[in-house]
């Protein structure tokens, strides 16, 4: 769990964790660099149990590279990522793991969010109503899903299998790192999809997400995400999921406010067109041309 400037949720989170009734776990707690009380929070939480490791980043050096510390950091046999504004819900690591447990075919599972508001009231929404989207039944290969839409909140990862496929956050993207971290996931193993809420994901005024900066943001990022995609994984990239993405990405560019994020949304839209097309060279070739 990373944390900059949580003051207000962060006890409710920890809290979150520690009462869990899966009771063998490790939790990473990293402040990255706030100027509120965040770390007092942390260090009280490290005092009061043994299985809380505490980190203090003296600045804030970005979302990508604080979760890929927590990563490294963790020694247990999964790897689960909470928001340090988000909740569990009480059995969530103990219907997690053993779903795993008794899936071996599966080295990730993601389950389903209910959506909480400021105060911690379920607003009686889902995640996947909030995103317009889920996948497509409980148990499969969800790169075909995840390539159209990001959708993950509530996730337990193998630890080995981050290690042995070195994956981790991309730290050259601002937010839209854990999408391409999940992509990245799906693209090497199978992932099991729980449709039952174990987590709360919080809607509040300062929330990521929603800020202005953060479409900004959201918006550089997807000028180079369509890119990094298709160079990592064109041998499994079909012409449709390329018009997915490109089309995806393309939503995220009409929210900022800057005409060249807007430019490179209509040049997106442009080039589904011609994926679509069965004449057309290999993907990759064509847009290696036309985006260098």
């Amino acid at each position: 769990m990373s944390a900059y400037n949580r003051q207000a949720y962060l006890d409710d989170a920890i809290r979150s964790v520690v009462s869990q009734t899966f009771e063998d776990w490790e939790l990473v707690l990293i402040d990255n660099g706030s100027t509120d009380s965040t770390p007092v929070i942390l260090r009280d939480w490290a005092h009061k149990d043994s299985r809380i490791r505490v980190v203090v980043n003296p600045k804030n050096v970005g979302v990508p590279k604080v979760r890929n510390q927590g990563a490294r950091i963790a020694s247990g046999r999964y790897v689960s990522f909470i928001d340090s504004d988000d909740l569990y819900r009480k059995d969530a690591l103990q219907r997690m793991v053993g779903e795993l447990e008794q899936n071996l075919d599966y080295d990730v599972l993601i389950a389903e969010a209910a959506l909480i508001d400021e105060n911690g009231q379920i607003t009686g929404e889902t995640n996947s109503q909030r995103m317009r989207w889920k996948p497509k039944c409980p148990a499969r290969v969800l790169f075909d899903d995840l390539i159209a839409n990001s959708f993950v909140v509530c996730n337990l990862v193998r630890n080995e299998v981050l290690r042995k496929n070195g994956i981790c956050h991309d730290e050259e993207l601002g937010f839209a790192d854990d999408w391409m971290f999940w992509l990245d996931l799906s693209a090497v193993c199978n992932i099991r999809y729980l449709p039952e809420s174990l987590y709360y994901y919080r809607i509040h005024r300062s929330n990521t997400s929603m800020s202005e900066l953060a479409k900004e943001i959201y918006a550089k990022d997807f000028t180079v995400i369509p890119e990094k995609v298709f160079w990592k994984h064109a041998s499994i990239l079909g012409s449709r999921q390329k018009s997915e993405h490109l089309a995806w990405a393309a939503g995220f560019l009409d929210h900022s406010s800057l005409e060249s994020a807007k430019m490179r949304a209509a040049f997106y839209r442009s080039i589904i067109a011609d994926v679509r097309k069965p004449q057309r060279e290999r993907f990759s070739e064509w847009i290696r041309a036309h985006l260098y």
